[in-house]
């Protein structure tokens, strides 16, 4: 089962003794640095961002047989996606009641193992543990979690959706375009950077090969870009000192890439907002006494880990 082991993380990272897991998929980067203020918001509640699972059906039902209830949600949207290794025993004890019901001695692991062994090999790779993880930790514990709900930029943008609109991502999923899942007209629903088939190639022409040139362009404009913002902002006479890779870069403007309504929302961002995520002077009011990230689950400060 895909993702089955991120499960166990708390149990992988024991002895670094981290109080939060970060997962990076395979096809993703990081854009920008992660700092406090952009995983957790000022009352510290981790951030989690997700949008309308309409466009993935195939990863609601998984999410549905596991958890119970209903997954209207999509959480594979945000990368890294973090989540407290404190969650992840209780966690595993509700999914086992959830696919063993009538069994009182079967692990995790046992019950993992019967779902899978009555599902297609596409109904198994539909099960997305970010879904899962995700839709866990803001329907069980949502005082821990500070939900950006994503929703469709043809329709009108209020206010419990603005921060999705101003939220840069600090890594960027690369087989896919976010802002496609939150119906931006202009972006395709095919994989941006992948081509599978010479068919899909003809049909959408200007997608690169994976990890071909076109691919890894896209990766250092993302990369270089994330770089000189950094840059920028370490402090005032920055922007007069920046190399001469960053003279193309608008230092003002989060890659476009990082953003998941896409280029529209470079028209609708509140850019002081978008960098307060990542200011050094507003990064030090988030650190405690202990030099560690304040988290509202947690006693005082908190680490991380990945």
């Amino acid at each position: 089962v895909q993702g089955w082991f991120m499960f166990w993380a708390d149990r992988l990272t024991a002895k670094s003794g981290g109080d939060f897991v970060a997962f990076m998929d395979t096809d993703s980067i990081f854009a920008n640095k992660v700092t406090c203020g952009s995983l957790f918001d000022d009352q510290g509640r981790l951030y989690i961002l997700s949008w309308p699972i309409n466009n993935q059906r195939a990863f609601q039902v998984p999410c549905q047989e596991w958890l119970g209830g209903i997954c209207s949600w999509s959480y594979m949207a945000q990368f890294p996606f973090v989540l407290p290794t404190s969650l992840l025993p209780p966690m595993r004890n509700h999914i086992t009641s959830r696919l063993a019901p009538n069994s009182s001695n079967v692990s995790f692991d046992e019950a993992v193992a019967l779902w899978a062994a009555n599902r297609t090999d596409v109904e198994l790779k539909s099960m997305s543990q970010f879904v899962v993880m995700g839709e866990y930790m803001s329907r069980y514990h949502p005082d821990l979690v500070a939900d950006i709900r994503c929703s469709d930029i043809n329709k009108k943008v209020n206010p419990e959706h603005r921060l999705c609109v101003d939220y840069p991502m600090n890594g960027v999923h690369l087989g896919w375009r976010s802002c496609a899942y939150v119906g931006v007209k202009s972006c395709r629903r095919k994989f941006e950077f992948v081509r599978n088939t010479v068919n899909e190639s003809a049909s959408f022409p200007g997608f690169g090969d994976k990890y071909g040139h076109e691919y890894m362009s896209t990766v250092e404009n993302i990369v270089n870009h994330g770089r000189c913002v950094m840059l920028s902002l370490t402090d005032a006479e920055a922007p007069f000192k920046l190399p001469p890779e960053c003279d193309k870069v608008d230092v003002r403007k989060a890659n476009v890439h990082t953003m998941v309504h896409g280029p529209m929302a470079h028209s609708v961002a509140n850019w002081n907002r978008v960098f307060d995520f990542w200011r050094p002077e507003l990064e030090a009011k988030r650190i405690g006494d202990s030099g560690l990230c304040r988290y509202a689950g947690g006693n005082g400060s908190t680490s991380g880990s990945s």
